[in-house]
């Protein structure tokens, strides 16, 4: 399954990212900082599951999910992580 992460904090991301290479069952296939880096369509490489920061470095989740660009994408999963 390939996941896309939102999350502002970098050593987060990394024991996400080491996480989730240990399943074998997901591949992280980006990780951004911000929202905007999330919701910028050139950036999107495609996805199944989104993991998005409650807080990230210019909005919240609540932010993106309220933003009509998630809707738009193919991704059938998003998951709210609580930091």
């Amino acid at each position: 399954m390939r996941v896309v992460g939102a999350e502002r904090n970098p050593f987060v991301v990394s024991a996400f990212r080491e996480m989730l290479e240990c399943d074998g069952h997901f591949e992280l296939v980006n990780a951004v900082q911000s929202g905007k880096q999330f919701l910028d369509p050139t950036a999107e490489a495609g996805f199944d599951l989104a993991v998005i920061g409650w807080k990230l470095a210019d909005m919240d989740g609540a932010e993106i999910l309220g933003s009509p660009e998630p809707q738009a994408r193919p991704a059938r999963n998003r998951v709210f992580q609580r930091s």
